[in-house]
């Protein structure tokens, strides 16, 4: 894959770099495939949704899988009015 290679790269060579993604790239796939990519030890996850009510969209399963698997987590959201 490669995310592993440009990252692994990345923190080999430059460590004080965060390397952040997209979390909806992990959304849909399962701990143990993420866990044997290593990917989770390169990228923080950054969550995000355009949307008035979040709850909806991010169920506290998500949140446990991420807490489990990322040494950290960024969230970003817009304000769309009202």
């Amino acid at each position: 894959m490669i995310i592993i290679i440009i990252s692994g790269y990345v923190k080999n060579n430059y460590p004080m770099v965060e390397i952040m993604m997209w979390d909806d790239m992990f959304r849909s796939v399962n701990m143990a495939d993420i866990e044997k990519s290593k990917v989770n030890r390169l990228v923080t996850p950054v969550v995000w949704k355009y949307t008035r009510d979040l709850t909806k969209v991010f169920r506290p399963d998500m949140w446990t899988k991420y807490g489990k698997l990322f040494h950290s987590i960024w969230f970003g959201s817009a304000f769309k009015g009202r």
